[in-house]
């Protein structure tokens, strides 16, 4: 690749385009590998369209909805989606460095960039709202610096409406929004807040946004609730380990590259004209550092931005340099390093290995995690690839269980569960097997319930046995999920039979709103293995373990089938009592106590049921 050159290279940017698009789609088609849990639930988040969401505002969902009407729900047709943006993304970040006066090599570099990022290719190879709001946000950096170079006050109109529908798809565009007016207040673009432009430009996010603002104050909040949950089950995390995390998130070869963008656009060269998205670059990692959270994904947005700045930079020292190791360093070797490396990560970040060998990669170290959230015991391969390895199976194992019911029972019968994840691959592979209604109690499932009568059977999954045995007459274990590769969470997943509840549905959906999942349960038998470690031969002290192994649980723990290595999670030990700890069946609500009513009286507001 030669530094220099002037126009944009079209053959080139097709090419890497092309390869861009392949490399997202074509592991598709492995048949070791399904959907994400949460495509199957923002699938059935298009069944009921609504001004908002638990977890999360509607835009993306009415673009899945219009996707789906188009192209169909297949899983191909569905990652086609976030393949193109992913395209997009690497063309608005080869824009950018075109229009910060970057030549061929740096447009080409900077698109190498975002192919090359891990991040990039998980986030942009499975339907989820980040991979929309990565793109709009390297859409909001683009506008901007448009702003920047052309001085054309309407820009800022058309940046009021992005920075809107970015909220419209995810809340955390409210850190980009508060970043973007420190670098606005700390640059010239400060005088334009005398014209009505700005001002403009905030009425139309305003009003893009507010529905989903009503929506809240109508449902009593229940984002913010859900947001402080998952900000503590993420864990926190020092600066150092944050910034290490980003480092390899992006593929440590891009550090140069988006390291660099800090000196072009805040040093005093030509990049100081667009010194307001260095402040916004490095404003957004100061965050991410200093906010404590593990995850590295929140600021993926900005680096396209940065990756452009550092292009133009490296192709300027490239250019200037006069000694020939220092010009092949930058011409040769970084592209080089950055293919490299960018396929050694595509073997580990997409669904292109079988579990089998995915399990035994040279990257994977399987007590790191996977960087998103504390997770339960050891995934043998990576979180994001074993959270896509089980849903047929586990469909299946619940058909057999509702076949098995008496043909009375099964017309009566509802699916309940505790993980949006089960709800959504019921729904969306039951439809073809006739399985019952599914409900669950997590995000936006709780909200959608309860039943519209009271049933006498209820098949439940992953529900807390003793909370099902106090509130119906009758509760068998049915069967045991079993798979090779899932999360540990998902393994030896009890599938019960409740029958005859003691009191109707509506009373009891407040309660199981607030039942603690089979995820929090092992998350806290886990945490108290941690603080409290087990001899191998049971007593206290030595070595912990996380009961990530069926051999491990079996050991451990009482079982609740026999032979079967199921944990009684209601049992751990409590060392400062010296016995049995108190049953901790419930935990905080999901939701706050006005959204709670709602949905026990039946109000769904603005959902409507599939």
């Amino acid at each position: 690749m030669t530094v220099g050159g002037r126009g944009p290279p079209t053959a080139l940017m097709a090419a890497l385009s092309l390869a861009f698009l392949l490399l997202l789609l074509l592991p598709t088609l492995s048949p070791y590998y399904g959907f994400y849990s949460d495509e199957l639930y923002y699938l059935a988040c298009a069944d009921r369209p609504a001004l908002g969401y638990v977890d999360h505002p509607p835009f993306f969902v009415y673009v899945l909805w219009l996707h789906r009407a188009l192209v169909g729900d297949s899983l191909l047709a569905l990652r086609l989606l976030p393949a193109l943006l992913g395209v997009l993304t690497a063309l608005l970040t080869g824009w950018m460095a075109r229009r910060l006066g970057g030549g061929r090599f740096a447009q080409a570099l900077a698109m190498l960039a975002v192919i090359a990022s891990p991040q990039c290719q998980v986030l942009f190879s499975f339907f989820s709202v980040n991979c929309l709001e990565l793109l709009l946000w390297a859409t909001t950096c683009a506008v901007l610096l448009e702003l920047l170079r052309s001085r054309r006050s309407p820009l800022w109109v058309v940046l009021g409406g992005v920075l809107g529908i970015s909220l419209l798809t995810k809340h955390t565009t409210l850190l980009l929004v508060a970043d973007l007016a420190v670098a606005v207040l700390l640059s010239p673009l400060r005088r334009d807040l005398r014209s009505p432009w700005p001002w403009l430009g905030a009425l139309v996010a305003v009003a893009i946004v507010s529905p989903n603002v009503h929506w809240q104050a109508a449902h009593g909040w229940p984002s913010i609730a859900f947001y402080r949950g998952i900000a503590a089950s993420n864990g926190a995390t020092s600066a150092v380990a944050q910034l290490g995390r980003q480092l390899v998130a992006q593929n440590p070869a891009t550090l140069p590259i988006w390291g660099s963008s800090l000196c072009f656009f805040l040093g005093p060269g030509r990049g100081r004209r667009s010194r307001p998205l260095g402040w916004l670059f490095l404003g957004m990692l100061l965050i991410a550092l200093a906010g404590g959270q593990s995850r590295a994904d929140r600021i993926a947005g900005i680096f396209p931005v940065a990756f452009a700045g550092g292009a133009v930079f490296l192709e300027s020292v490239g250019t200037s340099a006069r000694g020939r190791l220092v010009r092949a360093a930058i011409a040769y070797v970084l592209p080089a390093v950055l293919v490299a490396t960018g396929l050694m990560a595509a073997t580990l970040m997409l669904p292109i290995l079988p579990p089998e060998l995915l399990a035994k990669h040279p990257l994977y170290d399987p007590e790191a995690g996977s960087g998103w959230r504390v997770e339960v015991g050891t995934n043998r391969i990576p979180y994001h690839l074993a959270n896509r390895t089980h849903w047929k199976a586990f469909v299946a194992t619940v058909a057999r269980v509702v076949e098995a019911l008496e043909p009375a029972q099964r017309e009566d019968a509802i699916l309940l569960t505790d993980y949006f994840g089960h709800a959504g691959a019921l729904e969306y592979y039951g439809r073809e097997q006739g399985l019952p209604p599914v409900y669950s109690s997590m995000t936006g499932y709780f909200l959608w319930g309860p039943p519209g009568h009271s049933p006498q059977t209820v098949i439940a999954i992953g529900i807390d046995e003793d909370f099902l045995r106090a509130h119906f007459e009758s509760v068998s274990v049915a069967t045991l999920f079993r798979c090779d590769y899932c999360p540990p969470v998902v393994d030896d997943l009890p599938i019960l039979v409740a029958r005859f509840p003691k009191e109707p549905f509506s009373e009891l959906w407040p309660e199981i709103g607030r039942l603690e999942s089979r995820r929090e349960r092992m998350l806290r038998l886990q945490e108290s293995h941690e603080r409290f470690p087990l001899k191998e031969d049971g007593g206290s002290g030595g070595r912990a373990r996380t009961g990530t192994s069926r051999e491990d649980r079996g050991r451990e723990l009482p079982s609740r089938a026999p032979g079967r290595g199921f944990p009684d999670l209601g049992s751990q030990w409590d060392r400062s009592s010296g016995g049995p700890a108190r049953n901790t069946a419930t935990r905080t609500p999901r939701l706050s106590s006005s959204a709670m009513r709602a949905a026990a009286s039946g109000s769904t507001a603005g959902c409507t049921r599939a």
